[in-house]
C-alpha cells in the first residue's frame, strides 16, 4: 500500500530573513514538473483502464521515482535537469476530465481535488476511485462546464468516454489547491500542461528562474492578463501558469467560444501560435528557458506537444501510442494515448515524442507527428525514438543505478 506522499514533505518557500539588507532566501526551489495521461479515440474507454490498470499507472507517476525510457539518448541529457523536470513525487493536486458519452456531452466532466491522488493507507483518492469505478464512493464526483457545478449520485462503474484527460500535479507557479489543479475547462475545451514558463510571476522556480538584468519588471501572468480576450480572460480561475497558457491558446483558437468541436488543422495552428505568444513573452521578462508540454482536447481531437525554449536543455518527457481498432493490429489509428511515462511493461508500442515536436490526431485524419517549428531559424526539432524491451527491465536498471556508488560504472539504459 502507499503511504501519503506528501508526509515528511516541506513545501518550497521563499524566507525573508530580518536586518538591514532584508536577503530573500529561497529555501528547497521547486522542481518544473508534472505527470500526466490522455487518451482521444473513436471507441469509448474506461477511466479504469487508461488510469489503474496498467503496468505503470497514473497513481504510480505521482508516488514513485519517475521512469523515462529513451531520454539518456539525448545529445542534451544532463542528470540534473532531468531530475528538475520529471520529479519523483507529483503530489500536489490531481484532475480527472472526460466526455460522457452516455449523455453525448459537449461539456467535459471534471473532479480535482488540492491533495494527493494516493493517501493515507489508500491507494487512491476517493475521487478517483467514483471515477474509476472502484467501488462505493463516500462523496459524490463533480460535473462542471463553464456555467455550472452540480454534484451528481456517485457510482460503481467506471466512466467510459471518447476522451479522457488525467494529470496529477508538482506545484510551481500556483498554491495546492483545486482551482490550481489540472485538467482545466474552457467551455467543450479541456487542457493540461507539464512545466512551467519562465518570468510568469515573482516566485520562478529554480528550473526557470534566471537573471532578468535589463528586462521588463513586468511578469507573463501580467502580460497576459492585458492581452487576452476579456471573456477568455474570465474562464481562468486559478492563478497557474499553466491555466494562463490554457487561455493562450483559446485566444489564438478560431470559432471560440462560438465553437462545440474545432477543425484539427486550426487546433494544431492555434497550439504553434499559443507557444510562439508564451516563448516570446518570457523573452521579454526573463532570461529563464520555459517547458511547454501540452495537450489539449474538444472531446473528439487531441493536439499535445513535447517543447523547451532552450536549443540546448530538453523538455519534461512525453510518449504516445496508437490505438488500433480491436482485432486490427496493422489497420488506421482508432485514437492515441499520450502520457509523461509509458503505461504498459512492453515497451513496442510506445514512441519518445522528439524535442519540440507536437502530435495530433481526429477521427478523420488519424495521427500525425510534426516539428512545432518555432522559432524557425534557431531550432530544428528531434526525431521521436521508439522504444523498445520492458518497462520492469528499465526501472531494475535504474533501482541499480541509484544503489550503486558514484563512478561505479553501471551501465544505462
Amino acid at each position: 500500500m502507499v503511504g501519503d506522499p506528501r508526509e515528511g514533505r516541506r513545501r518550497p518557500r521563499r524566507r525573508r530573513l530580518g536586518g538591514v539588507l532584508g536577503v530573500v532566501l529561497l529555501v528547497a526551489p521547486a522542481a518544473e514538473a508534472c505527470r500526466f495521461v490522455a487518451y482521444v479515440g473513436d471507441q469509448p474507454l474506461d477511466a479504469a483502464e487508461l488510469l489503474v490498470d496498467p503496468f505503470h499507472s497514473l497513481v504510480d507517476m505521482a508516488t514513485e521515482p519517475a521512469l523515462c525510457p529513451g531520454v539518456r539518448d539525448s545529445r542534451r541529457y544532463n542528470a540534473s535537469q532531468f531530475a528538475l523536470r520529471n520529479n519523483d513525487l507529483n503530489a500536489d493536486g490531481f484532475g480527472v476530465a472526460w466526455y460522457d458519452v452516455a449523455r453525448a456531452e459537449n461539456f467535459p466532466r471534471r473532479v480535482r481535488a488540492a491533495d494527493a491522488i494516493a493517501h493515507g493507507a489508500s491507494r487512491h483518492h476517493e475521487l478517483l476511485e467514483a471515477v474509476v469505478g472502484l467501488g462505493d464512493a463516500t462523496r459524490p464526483y463533480l460535473a462542471s462546464n463553464m456555467t455550472c457545478v452540480s454534484d451528481v449520485a456517485p457510482r460503481t462503474s467506471a466512466a467510459r468516454s471518447k476522451a479522457i484527460f488525467a494529470h496529477t500535479r508538482a506545484a510551481s507557479a500556483g498554491a495546492p489547491n483545486t482551482l490550481n489543479s489540472h485538467p482545466f475547462l474552457y467551455n467543450t475545451l479541456t487542457w493540461m500542461h507539464n512545466g512551467g514558463i519562465a518570468g510568469f510571476d515573482d516566485d520562478d522556480d529554480e528550473d526557470t528562474a534566471a537573471s532578468t538584468s535589463g528586462r521588463s519588471t513586468t511578469t507573463v501572468k501580467e502580460l497576459l492578463r492585458s492581452r487576452l480576450d476579456p471573456a477568455i480572460r474570465r474562464l481562468v480561475a486559478g492563478e497557474t501558469d499553466s491555466e494562463y497558457a490554457g487561455a493562450a491558446f483559446a485566444h489564438e483558437l478560431r470559432q471560440f467560444p462560438q465553437g462545440v468541436h474545432y477543425p484539427l488543422h486550426s487546433m494544431r495552428t492555434a497550439l504553434r501560435r499559443a507557444i510562439r505568444h508564451l516563448a516570446e513573452l518570457a523573452a521579454e521578462v526573463s532570461d529563464g528557458a520555459s517547458s511547454l508540454n501540452f495537450a489539449v482536447t474538444d472531446g473528439v481531437s487531441l493536439v499535445a506537444s513535447r517543447y523547451r525554449t532552450s536549443a540546448a536543455e530538453d523538455p519534461p518527457s512525453l510518449y504516445f501510442k496508437r490505438v488500433r481498432p480491436f482485432g486490427g493490429e496493422g489497420g488506421p489509428t482508432a485514437g492515441v494515448i499520450v502520457a509523461s511515462e509509458p503505461l504498459d511493461d512492453d515497451l513496442a508500442h510506445w514512441t519518445l515524442l522528439g524535442k519540440d515536436r507536437m502530435l495530433s490526431w481526429g477521427p478523420d485524419e488519424g495521427l500525425t507527428v510534426e516539428c512545432v517549428d518555432y522559432p524557425l531559424d534557431t531550432q530544428a526539432c528531434d526525431s521521436d525514438l521508439p522504444l523498445s524491451g520492458t518497462l520492469s527491465d528499465f526501472k531494475a536498471a535504474e533501482e541499480e543505478a541509484r544503489r550503486a556508488p558514484a563512478g561505479g560504472g553501471v551501465l544505462r539504459v
